[in-house]
């Protein structure tokens, strides 16, 4: 079986979810003998691919000094360029035909035109653009491309129960079109004895990801800016991108701007190490389609507390403690508790850890990979 990929994700993304899943997809099929992944990108930023053996097609400076120099003295003209190459390959891919099903990494539905019948799986990884449909530009055609493409795929796969939920619902798809399956974690256990390869506080919690809209960032920080100062608390944020000139306002108006801090991991190994030296982890969001920091807290020992809203029950299990997103004192009660308990916070780790057993890499490309066949065995 012959599976292609295409190059959205990875233009789009520097790391993140949603290219992260599709890296490990990619690398769990080609362990099989039974199944090739394909992936037609030439360039990439993308630090999955590029920590990848397996990519050995993919440049992430180009071919030659000349590329070089135009991407450091033309940045946005030459990330337009690099895009143009990689959907240049996608379509190259697509019309050679050499494959049996495809699997677009995004929404860009550009493809239809030369799939020449050939079957296609799409993965809906959240609804965000039609529940907060207010907070994106007038003229993104996302929602629109995913309506599209959910209706002309011949499967979709959904990455947790309250996304399908949410794409029957708002997409009027039938049930037998969607299929559940969860993602897994990335990250090793960091060794404790090298802790010293990153310079943090002894005493924080951890934010990670974007900070944006429904992420709710905002109203958490506000939450708990008194139990920071009040107990020689730090916030660490990773990811994300750096602070916004409203988040530093905040922080200055708050009082918490030096206990607020901000790191770039350059690796899976120093994010495991942000994981596993903290408090917990605080995922405060309105709304998710998964949530794979849960898992990566869990399988560095850091207690998780999160919302009490959409799929973040479902991955997190009974191993999290729960908040609503909207109420302050719940937020600052919940992270009080999980700081001051220590029986609290050892039998979370114990059931952090029996919950990460029931996700995996490997589960989902096996799943998928049967979802794959049960297409090609129907056509």
């Amino acid at each position: 079986m012959k599976v292609l990929f295409d190059h959205q994700i990875f233009d789009a993304q520097s790391a993140g979810g949603i290219s992260r899943y599709f890296n490990e997809l990619i690398t769990n099929f080609n362990q099989c003998p039974d199944i090739e992944a394909q992936l037609p990108p030439t360039h990439s930023n993308n630090i999955y691919i590029q920590n990848n053996a397996s990519y050995t097609s993919i440049s992430n400076t180009g071919y030659s000094l000349s590329t070089s120099l135009y991407q450091f003295f033309h940045p946005n003209k030459s990330k337009k360029r690099l895009r143009n190459a990689n959907l240049r390959a996608s379509i190259v891919a697509l019309k050679n035909g050499n494959f049996d099903i495809f699997h677009p990494t995004y929404y860009d539905p550009y493809f239809l035109q030369y799939l020449d019948g050939k079957p296609f799986v799409l993965t809906i990884h959240d609804m965000t653009y039609a529940k907060y449909a207010n907070s994106f530009p007038q003229n993104d055609k996302t929602l629109d491309q995913i309506k599209l493409l959910a209706k002309k795929a011949n499967m979709i796969i959904a990455i947790s129960q309250n996304t399908k939920n949410d794409v029957m619902q708002i997409l009027k798809i039938p049930d037998n079109k969607i299929k559940v399956i969860y993602l897994g974690n990335s990250l090793v256990p960091h060794n404790t004895s090298s802790f010293n390869a990153i310079a943090v506080p002894d005493n924080y919690l951890l934010f990670v990801g974007r900070r944006g809209l429904y992420k709710n960032f905002a109203f958490f920080i506000s939450s708990i800016a008194n139990l920071l100062i009040s107990t020689n608390l730090f916030l660490v944020c990773i990811g994300g991108g750096k602070f916004s000139i409203y988040e530093i306002k905040l922080l200055k108006k708050l009082k918490i701007k030096k206990r607020v801090l901000h790191f770039s991991p350059k690796n899976d190994n120093e994010l495991s190490q942000y994981y596993a030296r903290a408090k917990a982890l605080c995922f405060p969001s309105k709304y998710e389609g998964f949530g794979l920091p849960i898992l990566e807290a869990f399988a560095n020992n850091c207690p998780v507390v999160a919302s009490n809203t959409s799929s973040l029950p479902e991955v997190a299990g009974n191993a999290a403690l729960y908040f609503d997103p909207a109420n302050n004192q719940s937020i600052s009660d919940a992270v009080k508790i999980v700081l001051t308990d220590n029986d609290l916070r050892e039998n979370m780790i114990s059931l952090g850890q029996k919950q990460l057993g029931n996700f995996s890499w490997q589960n989902a490309a096996r799943q998928t990979k049967e979802l794959y066949a049960h297409i090609l065995n129907n056509l």
